[in-house]
Order: structure tokens, then sequence, then C-alpha cells
């Protein structure tokens, strides 16, 4: 009978225009593959045969080509992704992407902006910015980090990454005033210690603006143990204005061989908690907290009973970190998501370095995302070991409120973001497992709840 019983029905459907459903007490032909899902109920509005029923209720992902709305039918295709970053300002949505290479550049580095229509987010991509780009070639080549960070505000958007030169290594902040339309552009770094024999690039690397409206950037390895410190203000930069700003950053301090005591960590990311800015890191193996003094000619860092900072909580001590997120956008309090590789959970923490809650996942955990929403709900996605992407939905007072596997189980990596406008419409950007050199990107959006107004 048709119209009924169409559960489950293959991905194209099976009626007359990939529809899954006739029925208009069911939905009609309002459930299509066109459709977008809402993740609030059980009807399979986009098709794929996956509602709560089957235990996913999850969303299609489609090739992120579908969604190129200008001409570059290449845009799209990445190789060796390692960083993927949503975020928004008055100029709508913005995607940012970190990779060891693109459909210009081999493997030398490349980092790209994609925004979203401002009117209509829904519509797909409708421009794409080259912010940085690495040479093999020519007289002075260098790579990039395999590690970006991005920070967008409604005056900026701006990148930061590591750069190896034959006998430099450089964090370079590169970007687009939003104001004025021009590029932003900061570089420097230290030349080769005598007491190393070569740089390494950075393993991490993260951008802050304080309160204050300054910008604060690092990058850390943990094999040369030198960890670099840039600072910047608006001025500095030449945000607004006519004319270009300085140079160079306004400061730019260093640790390790040459530049003071050393400092060696995989993993760090800078946090403002009270006034404080702050880093964490893997430093010595474990979760630990440093201030930065950067008022001499190196970076010095303070331990943690040096800046009176809260006794940590027993399990993020004893954490095996494997990676620190710290949401930049719309937290209605400071807040650190901890991977513990040992316990396989993410830990949510708060700005006393208390454990508030946990969240449990079965398998190991390969990359995270996190970010708040408007309504100061924090929404998580993980892919694990397996392939597998789950989305976890989090309020900090009460806990865990939902959890939803995704089906699709190739993915890689994973970038989420809900939107400012409505605060109802979750977008997800994953790569998923390499198709020869390139990592397939794949999109998808979805409603948390029913838009249409009740009554």
């Amino acid at each position: 009978d048709v119209g009924k019983g169409t559960y489950p029905v293959s991905l194209e459907g099976d009626l007359p225009g990939g529809d899954c459903q006739d029925d208009p007490d069911l939905g009609g032909a309002g459930q299509n593959p066109a459709t977008i899902e809402i993740l609030s109920d059980d009807v399979d509005q986009d098709c794929d045969s996956l509602t709560g029923a089957a235990g996913y209720n999850t969303f299609r992902l489609d090739p992120l080509a579908d969604f190129v709305d200008f001409d570059d039918s290449d845009a799209t295709l990445f190789m060796g992704v390692h960083t993927m970053l949503f975020a928004e300002n008055v100029s709508g949505i913005h995607f940012g992407i970190g990779a060891e290479g693109n459909d210009v550049v081999d493997d030398a580095g490349v980092i790209e902006m994609f925004s979203f229509s401002e009117e209509d987010p829904l519509a797909g991509l409708v421009s794409s910015t080259d912010l940085i780009t690495g040479s093999s070639a020519g007289a002075t080549p260098f790579d990039l980090s395999q590690a970006t960070a991005f920070w967008v505000d409604d005056d900026a958007f701006l990148s930061i990454t590591g750069a190896v030169f034959p006998t430099l290594r450089t964090l370079y902040l590169r970007g687009r005033d939003e104001v004025t339309g021009s590029d932003l552009s900061h570089a420097a770094g230290p030349a080769l210690p005598s007491g190393l024999s070569e740089w390494v690039p950075m393993t991490d690397v993260s951008l802050l603006r304080d309160a204050a409206g300054d910008f604060h950037g690092i990058g850390c390895d943990p094999i040369t143990e030198v960890m670099q410190y840039v600072y910047d203000t608006p001025a500095a930069l030449g945000l607004g204005a006519d004319v270009p700003g300085e140079t160079t950053f306004a400061r730019h301090r260093y640790t390790g061989e040459g530049f003071g005591e050393d400092f060696g960590a995989s993993i760090c990311q800078l946090f403002e908690r009270e006034g404080q800015l702050l880093v964490l890191s893997d430093h010595d193996g474990t979760f630990r907290a440093h201030g930065i003094d950067d008022s001499g000619d190196n970076l010095v860092l303070l331990p943690e009973t040096t800046m009176g900072l809260p006794e940590f909580d027993e399990d993020l001590e004893e954490a095996s970190v494997q990676d620190i997120t710290v949401p930049r956008y719309r937290a209605p309090e400071p807040t650190i998501l901890v991977v513990d590789g040992f316990s396989r959970n993410v830990m949510v923490v708060n700005q006393d370095f208390q454990v508030i809650h946990e969240i449990d996942i079965a398998l190991d955990i390969a990359h995270m995302d996190a970010v708040f929403a408007p309504d100061g709900i924090l929404h998580v996605a993980v892919v694990d070991e397996a392939g597998v992407g789950w989305l976890y939905q989090l309020d900090l007072t009460d806990g865990l409120l939902s959890e939803l596997r995704m089906a699709q189980s190739n993915l890689r990596k994973i970038a989420l973001w809900i939107d400012d406008t409505t605060g109802n419409m979750i977008q997800i950007m994953a790569t998923t497992d390499p198709t020869g050199t390139v990592d397939p990107l794949v999109y998808g959006v979805a409603y948390l709840m029913d838009p249409a107004p009740e009554g």
C-alpha cells in the first residue's frame, strides 16, 4: 500500500521524486530528501530511513561540494584536514578549515575561510577566502603547522598557525577586517637556537580575544620545548582603520632553549579566568594551568601555586589528557572540556577547575568539537574510534539532556554550530575516510525543534 508502511526505505526513497511518504495524515510529500530534518520528533523528514524509531534520529550529511554556490568546483578539495571551526558575526555564518593542502597547494599547508549566505544560511556557501598558504618552492620555502585556531568577531575574522622556515619558526596571524574589508597579517618568531638541530612544527596553537578586546596567541610542541606567545591590539593590527597597522605584533615572547625555561606540551589552549590569562596544557603529562608573564625579554609561565588558582578536582588531576577544548562563543560561564583518554570521558570543567559533568563515550575519542547555543545549552559533537558521530546536549546545571547517534560510520573529524538568529539550526561539517589523498568533506543541517509556529 503506497504511502503506508514506508519505513524503512532506501536513501533514494520508494516513491516518485524520492519521497518516502505520500499519506497527508503522516506528513505527505513534505517528507523527501530535500526537507530539513527535525531532531525533536520521530518523523523521517529527509527520508534517510533514520529516525528515533531506529535509535538514531539523525540527518543527512552530503558532499560539501553540493552546497557550493560560487564558481569554483574544486573549492572543497582538501588533503590532510586537521582543523575545522564554525563561527558567526554580523556578516553571517563562516566556516574555517586548516589542511595540509588543497587543489592548489600540495603539502605545505593552507588555511581557508568559507562564508554562508547572510540572507539564507541554508542556501549554502557563497564565497571562499584563502587566508594563508605555505610554499615548498622559492627562495624561502615554509610549511604550515598541522594546527590552526580561529577567532571571529563583528570587526574581524582571524586565524593563527605556526610556520617552519629552514632556520625560523613563526606564528602567523592572518585574517580579514570585517569593517574595511582589508587583509590583516602579522608574523613573528625566533631563529633556531644553537642548542637545537632543527625546528619541528607546532602541535597545537590557540587564539583568544580578551575582555579588553586585545588578542593573544600561543603555539607549542613537546620536542623543542619552545612555547611561542604573541600579543596584539586592535590598533597594532589596524582594525577599522584606513591606514595599515604595525608591521608586526605588539609583543612576542618565547620560552625554551635560549629563551629561559623550557616548556614542552603537545596541547596548549588559552583561557581567561576572572581577568587572568591562562595557558591550559598537558605539560608534564597532566592537566596544567599556567599564568603568562611577558614583561621581560622571555616568556615566563607561572605555575598554579604562584597564580593562586583553586585546587584541581581529583579526577582532573588524574586524567590522561588527550584533548582540551575551550568553547569560545556565547559561554554563560567560562567552561573547559577535557578528554580523558583513560576513562574515555569528556570532562566538563568549570573555571574553578572542578569537574561538574562527565560525558561517557563507549569507545576511544578520535575528535571533538563543542559550542554553546544562544540559550546557554552546551552542544558537543564527538567522533569515536569507529568513525561514528555522536551529538550531546548538556545543561551546565542539570547535566546531560540528550544523546543522538549519527548514522554515518566513516567520520574522521567534526565541527558543529548553532545559529545566532534562531538558536534552532544545527550545522555539522565532517571529514570522512580519505578517497586517495583527498579528505572528503560532508555537510548537513537540521532543526533542533519544529520551526513551524504552533496553532
